[in-house]
């Protein structure tokens, strides 16, 4: 069943010139459509600027499209945009470095449930659901690594008890095990938690051990989508072969200034 439903959307915004004050319209997306299936992991590609998160932030309610609908649950109400929660790369508004952790989450959770002696318990089951020890508790949120800060701040999302979650470029700064370690734990979350997530990376080979199904974006566009083995052992467009070998480094500079996005 599909959970959510992107149909026909388009994005713009107006620019204007400073010195004179010309009106100019910007496309950021164009004629997008996809659906997520229920408890589907789908991988979300494309260069800086190519509209990734401006899906992520219409799916969520944070901004209208200029024409189209987006269908979650198979309905248009707005309020179904409370079931989709985002982690964006710059996650700093979701923790404030002068809180300790427990403050943080206990708030979180008590959104939802009074009871202390549940909301301690749900804090516990998710630290350990997301590979983390309770002494974190204790420290302030400005005292975590990079890694520790995504999972807090993953944990905080979680108490809203989403039904998608979508991840933001949820690898980039990371080392190969720090990535491993977020496959698995967003594998987890799928079966545990039964989510559906729309991950937005550049980082191909990560969402090779993680998504079922991949989109490509292409300056406002999609451009392929298919399951992520078809994608990326056999890309039917020239542009996904690029981002593939973009990510391994092989390319010349006449390959980028091919693909080169003017924004």
């Amino acid at each position: 069943m599909n959970i959510i439903k992107f149909l026909n959307i388009n994005y713009e915004v107006t620019d204007q010139e400073v010195f004179s004050g010309k009106v100019k319209i910007r496309r950021i997306l164009r004629d997008v459509s996809f659906e997520i299936s229920e408890g589907e992991i789908v991988g979300l590609v494309g260069e800086s600027g190519s509209g990734k998160t401006t899906i992520a932030k219409i799916a969520a309610g944070l901004v209208n499209p200029t024409s189209g609908e987006i269908l979650i649950n198979k309905s248009g109400d707005p309020k179904k945009h409370s079931d989709v929660q985002i982690l964006f790369q710059n996650n700093d508004e979701l923790l404030n470095p002068f809180r300790k952790v427990d403050s943080v989450l206990k708030e979180a959770f008590r959104i939802r449930n009074s009871n202390i002696k549940e909301i301690k318990s749900k804090i516990f089951n998710h630290l350990e659901l997301l590979k983390l020890g309770k002494d974190i508790l204790n420290r302030y949120c400005s005292e975590l690594s990079g890694g520790e800060r995504i999972r807090v701040a993953l944990i905080r999302l979680l108490a809203a008890e989403p039904k998608i979650l979508i991840l933001d470029e949820p690898f980039a700064a990371q080392d190969e095990f720090s990535q491993s370690n977020f496959v698995e734990i967003f594998n987890r979350l799928k079966i545990e938690k039964n989510l559906t997530m729309l991950i937005i990376s550049h980082n191909t080979s990560a969402l090779k051990g993680l998504a079922e199904r991949v989109i490509i974006l292409k300056r406002g566009e999609i451009v392929e989508v298919g399951s992520t083995e078809e994608i990326f052992l056999n890309p039917q467009m020239e542009y996904t072969k690029f981002l593939t070998d973009a990510e391994n480094y092989n390319l010349s500079k006449e390959d980028f200034d091919i693909w080169r996005v003017d924004l």
